[in-house]
């Protein structure tokens, strides 16, 4: 997982992202929102009213970069919470629905929302002898209604 940087040009998207970018993305809703958003904190940043080509290029670059980061990022936590990566519109509906911004550049908003879903996560295992350990159980299958839950919170 690449940390979110500054981009300029749409050339740096192609070459952080070569694999996913394409023609594709300028018609996500998203994405246009938010070029809308980069491109109002530009004019607002410059104290300009008018758009230069230079503006909307660069709103463009920034728009699309966090479009496809955001993508990158929740596709990430699925593969590290044990989901399939077809769930990527699951997630994001069940995140609105809960109050998360599963757009947010800022956290870990994925995989915090994941974490806190019951049932993933982690549990507490007790041998025979009465040893404890924590084993990954993204799934949620098994657990014993006798043992603790050590699902992190």
């Amino acid at each position: 997982m690449i940390p979110y940087k500054n981009v300029n040009s749409i050339e740096e998207v192609k070459q952080i992202y070569p694999s996913i970018y394409g023609d594709w993305v300028y018609k996500k809703k998203k994405v246009i929102e938010f070029i809308e958003e980069e491109l109002e904190a530009l004019r607002e940043r410059q104290n300009r009213g008018k758009i230069s080509l230079h503006m909307r290029l660069t709103a463009e670059a920034k728009g699309v970069y966090r479009y496809l980061w955001v993508i990158d990022h929740i596709t990430d936590q699925l593969v590290k919470w044990g989901w399939d990566t077809t769930d990527i519109v699951i997630l994001i509906t069940r995140m609105k629905r809960a109050g998360y911004d599963p757009y947010s550049t800022t956290e870990d908003t994925a995989g915090q929302f994941i974490e806190s879903l019951p049932g993933h996560g982690f549990k507490t295992i007790q041998t025979e002898n009465g040893d404890e350990y924590l084993v990954y159980n993204p799934k949620g299958y098994g657990q014993p209604s006798d043992k603790k839950d050590a699902t992190p919170k």
